[in-house]
């Protein structure tokens, strides 16, 4: 009798991968056994829990986003609106990715009761904030936005954008969303660069 064929800990993960980028934090580990065509229980050897598979399948929370690196230095170049765009689907992507885990991780809480999310204190969140904030700052000294606090700016951008993801993955399964992605982009991007014309109140 042939031994039954042993399934590679990357077939499981490019399962996951699937299963988690179209379903968000709706998915369970039954979903992604069966997409891998394992037994849950074959899962929960190997991970010990659905934040442990999501994390080993979505890479980590402390790993910059790749729409990170030269953003500061691009600063001045190309078409703004357009700019401002791409970097919107990008920011949504990379939110879609660990915005399930942020929330897994606050079911998985350390000894003080928060969750034990990043290796340090410049990671995740923090870390892409300031990239933004002096993205933005750059973009004002090369004078193409009006001089705001770029931190405020930062926020107000990655705040709007995180807050269509989580309604997405919140009501996609649904067909609910009442918006397409990009319609949200530009108007959100049209919304930003009319209250920061360089010809209003300094």
């Amino acid at each position: 009798m042939a031994r039954p064929a042993v399934i590679q800990d990357s077939a499981i993960l490019d399962a996951a991968r699937d299963v988690f980028l179209s379903r968000g934090f709706r998915a369970t580990t039954a979903e992604v056994a069966a997409r891998a065509g394992v037994s849950e229980g074959s899962l929960f050897k190997r991970f010990r829990s659905k934040f442990e598979l999501f994390q080993a399948a979505m890479g980590s929370l402390d790993e910059l986003p790749p729409f990170t690196s030269g953003l500061i230095e691009s600063a001045g170049s190309g078409d703004l609106p357009q700019r401002l765009f791409d970097l919107g689907q990008s920011l949504a992507e990379h939110l879609r990715r660990v915005v399930p885990l942020h929330l897994m991780a606050w079911s998985n809480p350390g000894p003080d009761g928060a969750p034990q999310m990043y290796d340090h204190q410049d990671g995740g969140p923090l870390a892409v904030m300031k990239i933004l904030a002096g993205y933005f700052a750059a973009e004002m000294r090369a004078g193409r936005l009006a001089r705001r606090d770029p931190e405020v700016v930062a926020r107000t951008f990655i705040g709007a954008v995180h807050n269509f993801v989580v309604v997405d993955l919140l009501f996609r399964a649904q067909d609910t969303m009442p918006m397409a992605e990009e319609t949200f982009l530009r108007g959100l991007i049209d919304l930003l660069l009319r209250g920061m014309d360089l010809g209003g109140r300094k």
